[in-house]
């Protein structure tokens, strides 16, 4: 499917999603799993903030641009909407995946330039470290918001991710949200690290994050 990039005229904000798709995101914890919410948050917020361009880079062990910048807000909602992680592997790419997100902003011409990064892990593959990411960051002037997702670290997740009740389920594995990198990273470029242990806790975040940065809704 080819792939739309509309350009407005104006002072429009760039704002590119950093989604994490990992298995951990079927956790139970959000109802029905914490990705249907993030999916359903991050649509929310496009449609109070129309007048920007929003673009979407979905991350696991692989990273991928689903969505390129772009202001229709009819094609954001059909392709946030149809977002998994089936093939993008088992790991958490934290890194990798704010440096793809940095590397579509490169043509932008915003009036301010946004990384909204949604998380529930810990970055345990990648070639580049969140670190790392965040000095890229800082020289782009692009900033970084980053929400840790998750209420219960002990939560369980389907072991047949297509039919959740085939199968039975399990504790999800590995570690729990990487705070304080997370928190590192986002101060580096004048950002804020916040915390979302339900939908409307998130739903408040991203909220509060266009209140304070005065986007044009």
């Amino acid at each position: 499917v080819k792939k739309k990039s509309i350009i407005k005229k104006g002072k429009v904000n760039d704002i590119i999603f950093v989604l994490d798709v990992s298995r951990s995101m079927l956790a139970l914890d959000f109802k029905p799993n914490r990705l249907s919410v993030a999916k359903n948050k991050i649509s929310e917020f496009i449609k109070l903030n129309p007048n920007e361009r929003f673009g979407v880079v979905l991350f696991s062990e692989k990273i991928y641009t689903h969505v390129p910048l772009t202001s229709d807000t009819t094609y954001l909602k059909k392709e946030i909407a149809e977002i998994d992680g089936k093939y993008l592997g088992t790991g958490t790419n934290i890194g990798d995946a704010l440096m793809l997100a940095a590397g579509r902003f490169n043509y932008s011409k915003a009036k301010n330039k946004y990384i909204i990064l949604l998380t529930d892990g810990v970055s345990n593959v990648g070639s580049v470290t969140p670190i790392e990411a965040g000095k890229r960051l800082l020289d782009q002037k692009i900033k970084l918001f980053s929400i840790g997702i998750g209420k219960d670290q002990n939560a369980k997740i389907p072991i047949n991710p297509s039919n959740p009740f085939l199968g039975g389920f399990e504790q999800i594995p590995g570690g729990s949200i990487d705070f304080e990198t997370l928190k590192i990273i986002s101060r580096m470029t004048l950002g804020r690290f916040y915390s979302a242990n339900n939908g409307n806790i998130l739903a408040s975040i991203l909220k509060k994050i266009g209140s304070d940065e005065k986007l044009t809704s």
